[in-house]
């Protein structure tokens, strides 16, 4: 049998085990049709306060084997969407969008977004953790 990392936490972490926060993220499923988007909105969704935006939107990941105008603007756009959403986080599900945005933002990116993966952002909000913010 199959089971997810996004699934063992689910049922390894306690009750309680997310710190509580007033933030506002935007969450980007990944753009090759990731299988655990679910799962892991349902993990987000324990941390107490968080408000979550759904991106939808492709970053441009798919064709970063060969950059061009096209996916650097994909991902400026993806950046605008969560800017615009409220948030000051972008977290991603996929290390290859993670990759891809963290590059963009390398001269491209005028966005002050952060942009980080999913499971770095759940670990930043397990309670006894202490983040650049607090």
């Amino acid at each position: 049998d199959f089971v997810s990392l996004p699934a063992i936490l689910k049922k390894s972490l306690p009750k309680g085990a997310f710190k509580n926060t007033n933030e506002r993220i935007a969450f980007h499923p990944a753009c090759g049709g990731g299988n655990f988007s679910k799962e892991l909105l349902g993990l987000l969704a324990d941390v107490p306060g968080l408000k979550v935006s759904v991106i939808e939107a492709g970053c441009g990941e798919t064709s970063w084997l060969e950059p061009n105008a096209e996916n650097r603007t994909k991902a400026h756009l993806l950046m605008a969407k969560a800017e615009a959403a409220g948030a000051r986080t972008l977290v991603v599900e996929s290390h290859q969008c993670l990759t891809h945005l963290l590059a963009s933002q390398m001269g491209w990116s005028e966005s002050n977004v952060k942009v980080m993966d999913v499971y770095s952002y759940l670990a930043s909000r397990l309670a006894g953790v202490k983040t650049d913010e607090e």
